[in-house]
Formats: C-alpha cells, sequence, structure tokens
C-alpha cells in the first residue's frame, strides 16, 4: 500500500509536466498564427499600395512606400518585385517561440507573400476607351 501512494505521485508529475509542455506548444502555435494574420495583412498592404502608386505613375517611390506600409505592420519587407500589369512582395516578421523553434529550425520567421494584378482605366477590362480592331485581309 505504500507503494502505490508514490506510484501516483509520478503519475500525477507525469501528467502536470505533459500539460505543461502541450500549454507552451499551444502558446507557440498562437504566436504563429497571430504573426501570420500580421503578416498576410501587412503583404497584402504592401501590394495595394504599390499597385495604386504605379496606377498614378509614380514608379519611383514604390520601394520607400512599401518599406513604410510593412513597418506600419511591424514587419520587414522581404522583397519587393514590380511589373507593368502586377506587383508581387513578400514580407517578413521575427517572433519569439518558445518551444516550436528548438526543433523545427526557421520557425522563428514567418513570411507571406502577396501578388496584384494591376487593371489601368484604358485596359479592355472597363471599355472605358473606344477600341479598334482592323482586319485587313487579302482576297
Amino acid at each position: 500500500m505504500h507503494k502505490q501512494r508514490g506510484n501516483i505521485s509520478l503519475i500525477i508529475l507525469a501528467a502536470a509536466g505533459i500539460l505543461i509542455l502541450l500549454l507552451v506548444l499551444l502558446f507557440d502555435l498562437c504566436q504563429i498564427f497571430k504573426a501570420r494574420e500580421r503578416t498576410k495583412n501587412a503583404s497584402d498592404s504592401v501590394v495595394l499600395s504599390v499597385s495604386q502608386n504605379l496606377l498614378y505613375f509614380d514608379r519611383n517611390h514604390c520601394m520607400e512606400v512599401a518599406e513604410n506600409v510593412a513597418r506600419q505592420h511591424d514587419c520587414r519587407l522581404a522583397y519587393l518585385e514590380i511589373e507593368y500589369d502586377w506587383v508581387q512582395a513578400a514580407v517578413e516578421k521575427q517572433i519569439g517561440l518558445m518551444l516550436v523553434d528548438k526543433f523545427i529550425s526557421g520557425a522563428e520567421r514567418i513570411r507571406s507573400v502577396s501578388k496584384s494584378r494591376v487593371i489601368y482605366p484604358w485596359d479592355y477590362g472597363f471599355n472605358y476607351c473606344d477600341y479598334y480592331k482592323f482586319d485587313y485581309r487579302e482576297d
């Protein structure tokens, strides 16, 4: 009877350790999901801001605008790619994890990528301008 009391104490200690480990893992997962949402919002905001600059023919300040928008979301601009009719950006955020980064390398940095297509008012989709198609055939 005396030995059973000691066994129950060890089982409770092991269960408490597992519970604490699960709580720390849950805290890390919450941090990851929170950072993922923040980086996704930041990358979306960056591509929309740069796309708006392209619409106003202000291509010179796009990098500065992108870095400012990423900084406002407490993130860092990883890269920005600009073409005539699309913009792609990646934003990163450094997070402090308690457990996950010990087992998975690179888990302390979350990155989100967004891409936006720029549709100019003179594109076919808006039909604001008259387009003429000429068909030349030799008979």
